[in-house]
């Protein structure tokens, strides 16, 4: 399955990174989940949202994501912890934007509770995650590791040429302008409508945590449904570290081209469709869209392996 994953691993013994998705991913990898069961974890949430919120999951993931970690991680996690590293981005307190957030990357956990916080807050996207702008962890303002985080931050000591490097996101030419005129430039999409960050921020802010309440960027935090963010600061969406930055080993399109969809179709997707779902999966074929997505890193995965022999 596609995610943000730094690094291929051998469980509890291969040390991995990963932000967003790949970090739930690589957790699970970690425990010794394979392919086929860490697909059913994720298959488990969105069945879980249906049966409970029917349509009504926007701004509630991160709830039924909390219900499926509990679930699956055993109380004691202290033979992976080593092993592992989970990026976030830490927003600046003293702002009313979310734009050039510092990159945080954890290899350290007190515990499950706080492995949970930090995996919820390294995929939390405004107002799609959650009914907030932002969250908690650790009593720091975080949004999605992708806002604030390359290759260079998650692969160990920097040394981008020393780990695996997995992108979720194709990196290449299907990003285009025909891309803009099938998808339309207001959605996110592979050199579609994308800003790139030029640069990483490495110094965490120093945000007052026993006065929360008191910075500027609370002002924003309930600033949902996204639409409401029209003509105001944030608006849009802060910029994405580029995978092409550090071009990654693996993605979609490199070795094997994007599935068609929707199955029996004949429409090959683009890479800016391939990133929509990202933000907008086809819940009403969500089996089909996990199979796809799963054959499809499988494949790439098997074929870049083979390309190393």
């Amino acid at each position: 399955m596609y995610q943000h994953l730094c690094c291929a691993q051998v469980p509890g013994v291969t040390p991995t990174s990963g932000l967003s998705g790949g970090a739930y991913t690589l957790t699970l990898a970690q425990l010794g989940w394979n392919g086929t069961a860490i697909l059913a974890f994720w298959r488990s949430i969105v069945d879980e949202g249906k049966a409970r919120l029917g349509a009504d999951m926007l701004g509630r993931l991160n709830a039924l994501s909390v219900w499926a970690l509990q679930e699956a991680l055993p109380a004691d996690l202290s033979n992976v912890y080593s092993r592992m590293r989970i990026a976030v981005s830490q927003l600046d307190g003293s702002k009313t934007t979310f734009n050039n957030s510092a990159s945080w990357v954890i290899d350290k956990w007190e515990g499950r509770d706080d492995l949970i916080s930090n995996l919820l807050g390294t995929s939390y996207l405004p107002c799609f995650s959650g009914p907030t702008t932002y969250t908690i962890f650790r009593n720091q303002p975080v949004l999605d590791g992708a806002f604030g985080n390359g290759f260079k931050q998650m692969c160990p000591a920097g040394n981008t040429n020393n780990c695996i490097k997995v992108a979720s996101w194709h990196v290449g030419p299907l990003g285009s302008t025909t891309c803009d005129q099938r998808c339309g430039s207001d959605r996110v999409a592979a050199k579609c409508a994308v800003p790139a960050r030029t640069d990483i921020n490495p110094v965490l802010y120093k945000n007052n945590t026993k006065l929360v309440d008191r910075w500027l960027l609370s002002e924003v935090q309930l600033r949902c449904p996204e639409k409401d963010w029209q003509g105001l600061e944030p608006y849009p969406l802060p910029y994405y570290v580029p995978h092409a930055s550090t071009p990654p080993d693996i993605y979609p399109g490199r070795f094997n081209p994007l599935p068609v969809w929707p199955p029996g179709s004949n429409t090959t997707l683009l890479a800016c469709e391939w990133q929509n779902f990202a933000m907008d999966p086809p819940l009403d074929r969500f089996d089909e869209f996990l199979e796809m997505t799963y054959r499809l890193g499988y494949k790439d995965a098997v074929s870049w392996h083979a390309a190393q022999l």
